[in-house]
């Protein structure tokens, strides 16, 4: 199962109710950074994600690829 991860982020700060400006320096880059983020027209370092996972509230699991996850 292929995820949109950009959708994934804009669905998080919506949740938090935080503006692409607010996500934006609280993660120490620009509104549009996130915009692009969210849109996937540019992908963030991993550590960036993890970032964007604690301030949003989320947690990252991984999961190796064949592994049957229940819904």
């Amino acid at each position: 199962m292929k995820i949109d991860l950009g959708k994934k982020f804009r669905q998080m700060r919506a949740v938090k109710g935080f503006t692409l400006e607010q996500a934006g320096r609280n993660l120490g880059v620009l509104a549009n950074t996130i915009s692009r983020y969210e849109n996937n027209t540019m992908a963030p370092r991993f550590e960036t994600i993890e970032q964007i996972c604690d301030l949003y509230g989320y947690k990252i699991m991984i999961v190796p690829k064949g592994t049957k996850v229940a819904k």
